[in-house]
């Protein structure tokens, strides 16, 4: 999966993107590779509340400033001074590279306008996208990959894998909170697209 050999770099994480490889040096050690259509567009950071802040770094599949699909690679950890831990189960993880993920799929809407007071990082990114000028697709299918960064529960790293579709609209994949037939059929699909688009090492 090797890319043009671009280094970007962040002196106060530890990670850098080098092409298509982004590589953290701790929390966890991992080396992420990205399927070579993707293009790393930045990193920002964000905090939720008084207990959580991060790091996104985003790579974007577009066709001119339409967006395809993006890759993004979320590095999260609890403040210092908060008692907070991540208490996710790994009873039914899948092993990618040497870390153990728990996975889920979701569809959503995606956002055509800036959010003068984004809520959360979901509402940074729309903003850190289309103020580069990128468009959503009115639909967003996803896939969700979450790791442990620590054994002591206090980091993760989460991969979202996100493609544009304009076959279903969202009442097509969801009848109030429940999944429809439409959607529990095509989720095996998005996962199998979103393995495909990046490697753990």
């Amino acid at each position: 999966m090797a890319g043009v050999v671009i280094l970007f770099g962040c002196a106060s994480t530890g990670r850098t993107v080098r092409g298509s490889g982004l590589r953290s040096r701790s929390l966890p050690a991992v080396t992420i590779h990205v399927q070579r259509s993707f293009r790393y567009l930045g990193r920002f950071s964000f905090a939720l509340g008084s207990d959580f802040e991060g790091e996104r770094y985003v790579f974007a599949d577009a066709e001119g400033q339409s967006l395809r699909r993006l890759l993004i690679v979320q590095f999260e950890r609890v403040r210092t001074s908060s008692p907070e831990v991540y208490r996710y189960s790994f009873e039914k993880a899948e092993r990618i590279g040497s870390l153990s993920f728990i996975q889920n799929t979701f569809a959503f809407r995606g956002a055509q306008n800036i959010a003068a007071q984004p809520r959360d990082e979901g509402e940074m990114t729309n903003n850190f996208l289309i103020s580069r000028g990128f468009r959503n697709p009115d639909l967003w299918l996803a896939a969700r990959f979450v790791t442990l960064g620590a054994a002591d529960r206090k980091s993760e790293m989460i991969v979202f894998y996100m493609e544009g579709n304009d076959q279903y609209h969202l009442s097509d994949l969801y009848a109030g909170d429940e999944p429809t037939a439409a959607w529990r059929r095509i989720k095996p699909e998005v996962v199998t697209r979103a393995r495909a688009a990046f490697d753990v090492e």
